[in-house]
């Protein structure tokens, strides 16, 4: 069996091997890396295993250098999960081996693999493992007719779906052209959590590389100015949500079950198996909030290798009292400044 990393001639062969996978994600596809590449500059090493010429095997891998604190080999940064995608077992070990092999080579910190898998086969390693599990997916299966999905929903979340309609709130589908709107509602947002924003580059990038595969939802309130957003990721399985946003003080208005509802909708009309609402810590009110759609858990496994001479080093961070010092400064920072600085700082931050 050969392992190497792949080159950009070979995105079809990944894609191809990638879509037609049960456990296919639009993270795992080609176009992720060349958004991290192209808006980050970020290395990548999408490896693969062949055998007899044929794939049958990949692990995406993306190196995030920081300075002054080392670098993290991560699969995958900047969303919940990547890790290995292979039926077999022999297949995954290796893939798992080489990748500790490679950030070895790299002098990385650590490598961290996130998957909706367990690899018990990296506690057998020579290098101490944390598996983080305080995260999980929020998946919902979908019916092949909207009018099913709408009838197989509480009646109180329907009311709060006819609240914003009768808030006279107005959805529509966007695409390159709608990006600013997208943006500025998404920037407003994580400027109010107190959080560092990916950078308008980041958004063109994936909008340009996903192509059909990118849809962007908006709300706009009676005046037509943009006060929910979102962006979707579709393969033939699955839709994930990454990127949702709403402007807080228009959240009395319900915009984000409006926008909630119609990408459903669409979904469920469009043949689409199942839709990933995003990680979220169980019974928080992200996590009730995503219930209330019908989706159910699927448990996250954040594997962490410290490769720093065999001990256990912990990834970077504040502690809780820091960062939440932090990022109340940060919200109430001017948003034309935080869309300046925040970037830079973004880049480094693979959640």
């Amino acid at each position: 069996m050969e392992i190497k990393v792949a080159n950009d001639d070979e995105w079809e062969i990944w894609d191809e091997f990638i879509i037609n996978r049960a456990e296919s994600s639009p993270y795992l596809l080609f176009c992720w890396k060349k958004a991290l590449e192209k808006a980050y500059g970020h290395q990548t090493y999408y490896l693969l295993a062949l055998e007899n010429k044929k794939m049958v095997g990949a692990l995406p891998l993306a190196l995030i250098k920081i300075p002054f604190l080392g670098s993290s080999l991560v699969s995958l940064p900047f969303c919940d999960y990547g890790g290995v995608v292979s039926g077999e077992s022999r297949v995954r070990d290796l893939l798992l081996d080489e990748a500790v092999r490679l950030g070895n080579e790299l002098n990385a910190n650590r490598v961290e693999i996130r998957s909706t898998y367990k690899y018990n086969h990296l506690e057998d390693g020579a290098y101490p493992v944390n598996i983080i599990t305080d995260k999980v997916s929020m998946i919902l299966p979908l019916s092949d007719d909207s009018q099913k999905t709408w009838d197989g929903f509480k009646s109180k979340l329907r009311s709060q779906i006819r609240k914003a309609e009768r808030n006279d709130l107005t959805f529509l589908w966007g695409g390159k052209t709608e990006i600013d709107e997208f943006y500025r509602v998404w920037a407003i947002n994580m400027r109010d959590l107190g959080s560092p924003a990916h950078s308008k580059k980041w958004f063109n990038s994936i909008i340009n590389g996903y192509g059909d595969s990118v849809k962007i939802a908006l709300v706009r309130d009676n005046h037509g100015d943009t006060i929910a957003s979102a962006i979707i990721l579709l393969t033939d399985h699955i839709v994930c949500i990454p990127w949702a946003s709403t402007i807080r003080k228009y959240n009395k208005l319900s915009p984000n079950m409006l926008l909630y509802w119609n990408i459903l909708k669409y979904c469920s009309d469009h043949g689409y198996n199942s839709f990933d609402f995003g990680r979220c810590s169980p019974q928080g009110g992200t996590f009730k909030f995503k219930e209330q759609w019908g989706a159910t858990k699927q448990e996250l496994f954040w594997h962490e290798i410290s490769l720093n001479n065999g001990h256990y080093e912990k990834s970077s961070g504040i502690n809780y009292r820091k960062r939440a010092f932090v990022e109340r400064i940060w919200s109430h920072l001017p948003v034309a400044f935080t869309n300046f600085v925040g970037p830079v700082i973004r880049k480094y931050i693979s959640l």
